[in-house]
């Protein structure tokens, strides 16, 4: 539902004020939070620095005020790394809060850890969404174009997006020239529209003021203000 850039600050609400700072901060349909971060070179206490941004989204949620009873939105905390930083193999690393025996004792926390140097799988061997979306956050940079794999897809955005940010200055004004020309021309045949309709409004006024109906009800139908409407009628008077 909202998907916002957070990589300059994140006000806590504390009354420090200080900020948080990670790359998106996300918010779907059933109101939970995601914080996605992405981390290029080796920082230290990465799992602290995001258990510290999640919990400074937590605080966010609370409410002022005597009522409030803690319900909090779930937040989830994505960290892509293009380093190591767990000893085994495995590639992504999820948490929850949840009891040693591994019952679950609350949804408001979730984690993943992925690492990207430890996802080796080849292109031709992509199987899921999963997969291809690590293959391009881990490749991105050394891919030309864009593999067949990836047509007909969600990431066809990516790509795109990506070879827009890889234009010159020239291509790249290129492009935005093309873009405003667009919105003129949008913004030209909408006001000749509007133009019109507002004509045709003010024509619909006229006749009914002319019938004796109210300034009231002719704001009604029409539509036009009533500071337009009174203006006609102005003229109308003068003839």
């Amino acid at each position: 539902m909202d998907v916002q850039s957070r990589d300059k600050e994140f006000n806590d609400g504390s009354n420090e004020n200080r900020t948080t700072v990670f790359d998106l901060y996300c918010i779907d349909s059933a109101q939970r939070r995601f914080i996605i971060e992405v981390q290029l070179l080796m920082q230290e206490n990465i799992v602290n620095r995001a258990i510290y941004y999640a919990s400074q989204t937590v605080i966010a949620q609370g409410e002022r005020g005597q009522k409030y009873n803690y319900e909090l939105k779930p937040v989830v905390t994505v960290v892509f790394m293009e380093f190591n930083v767990f000893v085994d193999d495995r590639y992504i690393r999820r948490a929850k809060l949840r009891e040693i025996n591994g019952a679950s004792v609350s949804e408001v926390l979730s984690f993943a850890f992925v690492e990207l140097p430890k996802f080796n799988k080849p292109l031709d061997q992509l199987e899921t969404t999963l997969d291809k979306g690590l293959y391009v956050l881990k490749n991105m940079k050394n891919l030309t174009q864009m593999p067949k794999q990836y047509a007909n897809t969600a990431f066809e955005l990516l790509f795109s997006s990506a070879y827009l940010a890889k234009l010159s200055k020239e291509e790249q004004k290129m492009i935005d020239e093309a873009q405003k020309a667009k919105w003129d021309e949008y913004a030209i045949n909408k006001a000749a529209l509007d133009r019109g309709r507002n004509q045709k409004a003010r024509e619909v006024a006229k006749d009914l003021l002319i019938e004796g109906d109210s300034v009231e009800k002719v704001v009604r139908v029409s539509k036009l203000s009533e500071a337009d409407v009174l203006a006609i009628k102005a003229e109308i008077d003068q003839k």
